[in-house]
């Protein structure tokens, strides 16, 4: 079994176990994102944070079916898959990448009316606080799942470990933008 594949049959019951956790830990790392970014919303009045947070969360039911696509492509064949489960894995994929073109959209969309009326009044400072620890955490859940879709090379879990990245490339222009906000509101152009 070579790294350069995308995955082995029959997977070493380590790399199954090492594709699991990778997966357990992208799942618990998307909840605690998620309603972090959904408390600080609320106290920001942040829908940047929000959206941060709103697409944790999503990520987080992404990320419950990748663990149930992993375990369905153990199964053996039978009389309705008698090719295997294996086809889930690009659909999964495939959903999760668009999953994420939408809702990129949704926020070019919300962005564009915020300027189309003014923008929105926000506390930037609590918003970029949020910003800049969802940016570390997201790149710490990044780094390491990339390490451990390495040790599975797991399909599944390189996706993954690019939304993580996606997540953390987010939330840093998330927080370069909300520190522009907090040092404009402390200049003498705030008006």
């Amino acid at each position: 079994c070579r790294r350069s594949t995308p995955r082995c049959w029959p997977m070493p019951s380590e790399a199954i176990a090492a594709e699991h956790r990778a997966l357990r830990f992208s799942i618990w790392g998307n909840l605690a994102l998620g309603f972090l970014g959904i408390i600080f919303a609320v106290f920001s009045r942040s829908d940047a944070v929000l959206l941060d947070g709103v697409f944790s969360l999503i990520n987080f039911v992404v990320a419950l079916l990748s663990l149930k696509v992993a375990k369905m492509i153990l199964r053996p064949t039978d009389d309705r898959y008698p090719f295997g489960y294996v086809y889930y894995e690009p659909m999964l994929n495939l959903g999760k990448g668009l999953l994420i073109a939408l809702v990129c959209l949704l926020a070019f969309v919300s962005s564009v009316e915020a300027l189309i009326h003014g923008g929105r009044k926000i506390e930037a400072g609590v918003a970029f606080f949020y910003a800049i620890t969802a940016t570390a955490i997201a790149g710490f859940l990044a780094l390491n799942l990339w390490k451990m879709g390495r040790e599975c090379s797991s399909p599944i879990v390189d996706v993954d470990a690019k939304n993580w990245l996606l997540d953390t490339i987010l939330s840093a222009v998330i927080a370069v933008a909300l520190l522009v906000v907090y040092l404009l509101e402390n200049s003498r152009f705030s008006a």
